[in-house]
C-alpha cells in the first residue's frame, strides 16, 4: 500500500426485500478496527407490527475499545445509520410512526403495510391548545400556547407566544414550524416536506378559527405582514383558585371536569405541569372501540382507555403470542446447538 493511501471501509448491507420469517436485516461498517452495526429488527418478533432500527459498535477483536476507537465509534454509527436508511428507502421501506416514549421510528416495507397502518400514516392527528384560558397565569406571567398536528412521519407545530411589542405589551403572535415525527435530527425529504407543509396549512386554519372563537382579535400588523393578536378579555384579572389555577371560576371548573357515569370504568391521572402549565388531574374513561384485526381482517370490539388501537382480535392475539413463543424457543435451541457444536 502506497504511503498516505487511506484504507477504504468494508461495508455490507443485507438484501432488504421482505422475508417470510421473523429474521431481521443487518448492515455493517468496518474501519480502523471498529465494527458498527445497523440492525432492522421486528418489534417483539412480530413483523406485522413493524421494525425498528438499532445501531451500535464494537471492536473487531472483541476487546475493550481504546481511546481512539471510543472516539471513532459514534461517528461510524452515524455513517452506518445514514447508509442503512438510504438503502431502506430505496428498497421500499417507509416510516409508519414512532415508538411511544422514544424518538425511534417504526418502519415497514411498503408491500407489507396493513390497511390500519396505511390509515394511520394518512390520518392527521391534531392537538389544539385551549385559547379560552386567560393569557396571564396565577403568577402574573404570560401563558404560552402551543398546538400541533401529526401525520405519519411528519409533524407541524404552531406556537402562540407573547410578541413583546412595545405598543401592545399584551399582544401575541404565531410561530410555526415543521419537522420529522418523531424528531430524528435529519432534514425532511422533499416528499416529507411537501406533506408537512400541507399539514401545517390545515393546522393554521384550525388555530385561526379557534383563536377567533375564543375572543382573540388582530390588533396590529407589523413589518412583513405578521399579525399581532390581543384577547378581548385581556383586561380581566382572575384570582387564583385553591389549586393555583387562574382564569376559571367555580362553575367553569365544574363544567371542565369530566364526571363519568356510575357504571363507567375510569381512572384519574395526575398530569405534572411544566414551565407554563399548572399540575392538573385528568379523568380517562373506558370506551368501546371497533377495529379491523390485521391478521384475520374481521371487525373486533374492545373496551379500553385512550391509547393506540390494538392490532389483533382476542383469538388472533393469542395465536400470534403462541407462534411468537414457538419461534423464539426454536431460535434459542438453534443457537444453543451451534454453541455446543463449536465447543466440541
Amino acid at each position: 500500500m502506497a504511503r498516505g493511501e487511506e484504507k477504504q471501509p468494508e461495508i455490507q448491507i443485507d438484501d432488504l426485500r421482505p422475508k417470510e420469517t421473523i429474521a431481521g436485516y443487518r448492515a455493517t461498517w468496518k474501519e480502523y478496527g471498529v465494527v458498527t452495526y445497523a440492525e432492522l429488527l421486528p418489534i417483539d418478533d412480530i413483523p406485522v407490527r413493524g421494525f425498528m432500527l438499532e445501531c451500535e459498535y464494537s471492536t473487531a477483536t472483541g476487546r475493550a475499545a481504546g481511546p481512539r476507537q471510543k472516539e471513532l465509534g459514534p461517528t461510524l454509527v452515524t455513517h452506518i445509520r445514514k447508509r442503512m436508511v438510504e438503502a431502506m428507502r430505496s428498497a421500499g421501506w417507509k416510516e409508519i410512526g414512532g415508538q411511544t416514549g422514544t424518538r425511534k421510528s417504526i418502519w415497514q416495507h411498503s408491500s407489507q403495510i396493513t390497511q390500519g397502518q396505511r390509515d394511520q400514516h394518512e390520518h392527521v392527528s391534531v392537538t389544539l391548545d385551549d385559547f379560552t384560558l386567560p393569557p396571564l397565569i396565577a403568577t402574573g406571567k404570560n401563558r404560552y400556547y402551543q398546538s400541533g398536528a401529526i401525520q405519519g412521519d411528519v409533524q407541524a407545530v404552531i406556537a402562540f407566544w407573547p410578541a413583546h411589542d412595545q405598543a401592545h405589551p399584551d399582544a401575541y403572535h404565531l410561530l410555526s414550524g415543521i419537522d420529522c415525527y418523531p424528531l430524528a435530527g435529519e432534514p425532511l425529504a422533499q416528499e416529507q416536506e411537501k406533506r408537512a407543509n400541507t399539514v401545517l396549512d390545515g393546522l393554521r386554519f384550525q388555530v385561526l378559527a379557534a383563536l377567533a372563537a375564543a375572543g382573540w382579535r388582530v390588533c396590529k400588523q407589523v413589518a412583513g405582514g405578521e399579525d399581532l393578536w390581543r384577547s378581548v378579555a385581556v383586561g380581566e384579572r382572575s384570582i387564583p383558585n385553591e389549586q393555583g389555577i387562574s382564569g376559571l371560576d367555580t362553575q367553569q371548573q365544574q363544567q371542565a371536569t369530566v364526571t363519568p357515569a356510575q357504571d363507567e370504568d375510569f381512572q384519574v391521572l395526575t398530569v405534572c405541569g411544566g414551565r407554563h402549565i399548572a399540575t392538573y388531574n385528568r379523568t380517562i374513561v373506558k370506551r368501546s372501540i371497533t377495529y379491523a384485526c390485521s391478521c384475520c381482517g374481521q371487525p373486533a370490539t374492545r373496551a379500553m382507555y385512550p391509547g393506540p388501537t390494538p392490532l389483533y382480535c382476542d383469538d388472533c392475539g393469542k395465536e400470534v403470542t403462541r407462534k411468537q413463543t414457538r419461534e423464539r424457543v426454536a431460535r434459542l435451541r438453534s443457537l444453543k446447538a451451534e454453541r455446543e457444536a463449536k465447543s466440541e
